[in-house]
């Protein structure tokens, strides 16, 4: 079998015994290892062969072997992976135990215990481990490259009012979104209240969890204000109206204001309408040199006169009284000469000459008052005179 021998672990020595025997047995460990001429050893660790022998005429020979094994390094790169293209991956070889030194043979070439390789396309890589003893130990581990998400684009405008909703939708085959507002959605809306220069941009992911991101960049002009100072006005029947707008701020360049259907374009900041017969919002509209707009309204209350009837004209005689009356109201005034009388329906008077009477009828105490008058004249009494003779 030749003399004793030293291999690396993980290597393998051919052994062979002597030709044209009737038996063979090879035995380690007091075991029977195999029963042929020539065997491959591949000890790892430390071991004797013994090889007994028998010719055909029954004549036995024996002899005995020791492998040596010197350990090798133990070399695992890990599992395959699949990582994203465009991410590094660090590949590290085992360091040397204490008394022994490793030399590093990668594949790229590099002599270093670790190295970082881009991810680019799928990939192998292989390093070799040589200890003092000469002894080398090998791994291998593929890196599988997965492609980014592609974005098409994100869409919406570029520029945008303060405080005005708008729209951003990202375009891409794959379906995991992450915006910096926290969306999770393809399309979100926002917002914008800071001027000038507002940035969002939208992750996207596939399966592997590869990530793409875009990014748009929103310029927000300065908030628009348009305000009119009431809420409501009340304009009785066959009244003008005139509104008026109270604030107005940065650089209104129109203002379009809409009553009852009709859009009145005016360049100043008030409406006059002309005996406006029907109830309902007036809207005023500014818009900018930018395009940004903003609106108030008020609701414009026409409020109905009653048809009312009222006592004729009369005429009394000095010193007695006479019974007024109107109808079709619910609330009533009389007043004559600046005097304010009751707020009934029918008004007693005793003038003392002739006078006129003014009455006025409404729906409601807030609302509007239709007004007529009635004359009392006063006939005064004829003068009589006696005259008186003492006889």
């Amino acid at each position: 079998l030749g003399p004793d021998t030293t291999i690396c672990q993980g290597t393998c020595v051919p052994l062979s015994g002597p030709v044209d025997m009737a038996i063979y047995q090879w035995i380690v460990a007091d075991t029977i290892y195999d029963t042929v001429q020539s065997i491959t050893a591949c000890p790892i660790e430390t071991t004797q062969f013994i090889l007994v022998v028998e010719d055909n005429f029954g004549n036995v020979a024996s002899d005995t072997i020791i492998i040596n094994v010197l350990p090798s390094p133990v070399v695992n790169l890990g599992n395959n992976e699949t990582l994203c293209v465009g991410d590094n991956k660090t590949l590290t070889g085992p360091a040397a135990p204490q008394g022994d030194q490793y030399s590093y043979l990668w594949s790229t070439n590099d002599t270093t215990q670790s190295i970082t390789v881009p991810v680019i396309v799928d990939s192998i890589y292989y390093l070799d481990v040589t200890n003092l003893n000469l002894c080398v130990g090998s791994d291998t581990i593929a890196i599988y490259a997965d492609n980014l998400p592609i974005i098409d684009s994100i869409s919406g405008d570029t520029t945008a009012c303060f405080g005005i909703p708008i729209t951003l939708e990202v375009f891409s085959s794959d379906t995991v979104y992450l915006w910096n507002t926290g969306e999770t959605t393809k399309a979100i809306t926002v917002t914008p209240e800071t001027v000038g220069d507002n940035i969002y941009w939208v992750e996207v992911s596939n399966d592997f969890g590869c990530q793409s991101s875009d990014t748009i960049h929103l310029e927000v002009f300065p908030q628009v204000i348009v305000t009119i100072d009431q809420d409501s006005i009340l304009v009785c029947q066959g009244q003008d109206a005139h509104i008026k707008i109270n604030t107005l701020l940065n650089n209104i360049d129109t203002l379009v204001w809409h009553y009852n259907g009709t859009y009145y374009p005016q360049s100043g900041d008030s409406l006059e309408l002309i005996n406006p017969t029907v109830s309902g919002y007036i809207t005023v509209i500014g818009t900018d040199t930018n395009n940004c707009s903003a609106q108030d309204s008020l609701y414009l209350n026409i409020g109905q006169l009653p048809d009312i009837t009222i006592s004729p004209d009369t005429s009394i005689c000095y010193g007695d009284s006479v019974t007024l009356s109107i109808t079709g109201g619910v609330h009533y005034y009389w007043t004559t000469d600046g005097l304010n009388y009751t707020y009934d329906s029918t008004l007693i008077v005793s003038p003392i000459d002739t006078t006129v009477y003014y009455v006025g009828a409404a729906y409601s105490d807030s609302s509007c008052f239709r007004q007529d008058s009635i004359t009392v004249n006063v006939r005064q009494l004829p003068t009589t005179k006696i005259d008186y003779t003492n006889d």
